[in-house]
């Protein structure tokens, strides 16, 4: 993995990659950078969530009969 920082000694450095315009650090590959890598998922870039809904139906029931005496 490439790294995009280092520390010497308090003082935080950046490190630049001469030559190469497109690199990614989450995967360390040259090509793409890291807001288009292929091995993470990004939010936007993921297949949405498809969740199913049954529709309601009641339960049936036989209809009551009524008994009359008489």
């Amino acid at each position: 993995m490439l790294i995009s920082k280092v520390r010497i000694d308090n003082l935080l450095q950046p490190i630049q990659y001469e030559g190469i315009t497109t690199i990614c650090f989450d995967c360390g590959r040259v090509g793409h950078k890291a807001s288009l890598c292929p091995s993470v998922i990004h939010p936007l870039l993921r297949p949405p969530i498809i969740t199913s809904t049954f529709p309601f139906h009641p339960r049936k029931t036989s209809p009551q009969r009524s008994s009359v005496n008489g």
